[in-house]
């Protein structure tokens, strides 16, 4: 997948800046693990009863 960079206007110029040389089109291990444990956290995916 080519997705190409956006850039948040809000964003300061530093952030832009500092962040502009990132390759955010890959979830690297920890990116995946945080969003597992925040789906988890709320509730999802939805779980039907009985199944862990």
């Amino acid at each position: 997948m080519n997705i190409a960079p956006m850039y948040d206007s809000a964003a300061s110029r530093q952030w832009n800046e500092l962040t502009k040389s990132l390759d955010f089109s890959k979830p690297d291990a920890n990116e995946v693990e945080l969003r597992r444990t925040i789906q988890l956290s709320v509730g999802l995916p939805a779980r039907k009863p009985g199944k862990k």
